[in-house]
């Protein structure tokens, strides 16, 4: 039988380990937004965008509007703005 591991609960905000210039369109471009350690978050954590994640095998980017929260297994599950938040953030 196998078992998942559980990582450990998020302790205070998390810090980016440091920022990175990209390029965002709504934002009118270039853009310097945290980068966070993909391997320093705890579960229950939230990065709200926008934002980069850095894993060991892949690298998110959050955008505007959008959110991240990491669960106890390491998943993180995406906020994504509905249809009707993109239309109202675009009329703005």
């Amino acid at each position: 039988r196998t078992r998942g591991i559980e990582i450990l609960p998020q302790k205070g905000i998390v810090q980016p380990k440091g920022h990175r210039k990209v390029y965002i369109h709504d934002l009118g471009g270039l853009t310097r937004i945290p980068v966070y350690d993909g391997q320093t978050i705890g579960a229950g954590a939230t990065i709200e965008g926008p934002a980069v994640i850095e894993e060991d095998t892949f690298t998110s980017l959050l955008l505007n509007r959008q959110s991240a929260v990491v669960d106890v297994h390491g998943n993180y599950l995406l906020k994504l703005p509905s249809l009707h938040e993109q239309r109202n953030a675009a009329a703005e």
